[in-house]
């Protein structure tokens, strides 16, 4: 038995490229509504041929191995990427997979959202409450650009380092257990799995950051600050208020700033599925690892502009 949804090929078909490629399938079911509960072992016991497999898609599920096989091969050659997803009762947790929305984004959402909110709280309490309670000074206008801005570095920093920490803390426990076959804790597993979304959360925050420093010097307060300068500059017959090492600081942030955001940008794009696959290990690695070094020292830090 092969069971697929609906909305892939219909009966005749089917059947049509199973004879073509030497499979037989005896029932062929294919259902609109493929995730109804207990659907699966309800069509397992009608049908009382005991070579019976259940092919979710990309994922075969069955107790007949031979079938299995077969099945697996004709979805290779249907253009699938079969993967054998283990017995009939394995099926069972494959039918809540397409109804979650982002599974392997939670952790890597919730970690970014959680350090977003501290770094913009504390932000906010050092540059906005603390001015006004020491002096009086009003800098709530400070919150939609200037505090995002401030943190969203900060969060791409340690977003980016939280991708690399779990494969230092894999290393260390490999020594120290003399060997690389073991399991590593659950804890660890999940947090390596979710590497590759951290890193792409850390580009976005990098991405928001340069968008936002752009849109600093637009706005209207920036206009009014520039203003109030000038005309303290010529309230106190200042005529040349260049300071060289101020513009040479700023420079060199910005350039530095600009080469971090163009490293990270290589990352992501190797971290999507169609350009990596098209790389060797050595080149995934040198663009993964070697980067990533020369990456630390060009990312300014945003607090200290």
């Amino acid at each position: 038995m092969v069971w697929t949804g609906g909305d892939m090929f219909d009966s005749q078909s089917m059947q049509s490229m199973g004879e073509n490629f030497g499979f037989k399938i005896g029932t062929l079911i294919c259902l609109d509504n493929l995730w109804q509960p207990k659907c699966r072992e309800e069509l397992y016991q009608s049908l009382g041929d005991d070579r019976k497999v259940i092919f979710l898609r990309v994922l075969v599920c069955g107790d007949c191995p031979s079938s299995k096989l077969s099945v697996l091969v004709l979805a290779q050659r249907l253009g699938f990427r079969a993967v054998d997803a283990g017995g009939l009762c394995a099926s069972g947790a494959l039918e809540e997979a397409p109804l979650l929305l982002f599974p392997s984004w939670r952790g890597p959402l919730l970690a970014a959202a959680t350090l977003f909110t501290f770094f913009y709280l504390y932000t906010a309490l050092k540059n906005v409450l603390m001015p006004y309670l020491d002096r009086g000074e009003n800098n709530l206008y400070h919150l939609p650009l200037v505090t995002v801005n401030q943190a969203l570095p900060a969060v791409a920093l340690v977003t980016l380092a939280l991708v690399y920490l779990p494969g230092l803390l894999a290393s260390v426990l490999q020594l120290y257990r003399g060997t690389k076959y073991k399991r590593f804790p659950d804890w660890l597993d999940r947090w390596m799995c979710a590497r590759k979304q951290l890193g792409l959360l850390s580009f976005l925050c990098a991405a928001l950051h340069a968008v936002y420093s752009v849109c600093l010097s637009i706005r209207r307060a920036s206009g009014y600050m520039i203003l109030n300068a000038a005309y303290r500059q010529v309230k106190a017959g200042v005529e040349n208020s260049w300071v060289e090492t101020q513009v040479w600081r700023s420079d060199l942030y910005l350039s530095s700033g600009i080469l971090g955001l163009g490293v990270l940008c290589v990352l992501a794009l190797t971290s999507l599925p169609s350009v990596g696959h098209a790389l060797n290990w050595r080149e995934f690695t040198f663009v993964q690892v070697r980067q990533e070094t020369a990456l630390n020292p060009l990312t300014p830090d945003a607090a200290q502009r």
